[in-house]
């Protein structure tokens, strides 16, 4: 592979690494869901009182509204791959 055609080949995987990154945010606002607390401790596999402990902790990304509790599959899913990058030693 000659000089140019590297480079050409360089600059392509940083536009192709770009609009990838574009489209994956675009797609994970338009999948976005907006849930409970009953229904996030479905989507994350815990129980409602651990879910209640790790929001007062601080733990978890959440929203309250007054009494109310909300949390963003989105949120908790980006939540989920850094607690996995934490939890991970390669």
């Amino acid at each position: 592979m000659t000089v140019i055609e590297q480079a050409i080949n360089e600059i392509v995987a940083v536009q192709v690494a770009a609009a990838e990154k574009r489209l994956m945010e675009r797609l994970n606002i338009a999948t976005d869901k907006r849930l409970n607390v009953e229904q996030a401790s479905k989507y994350l596999g815990i129980s409602e009182k651990l879910l209640y402990n790790m929001c007062k902790k601080k733990q978890i990304p959440h929203r309250r509204f007054g009494t109310r509790i909300v949390f963003s599959s989105a949120a908790l899913d980006a939540w989920g791959r850094e607690q996995d990058k934490v939890n991970y030693r390669s």
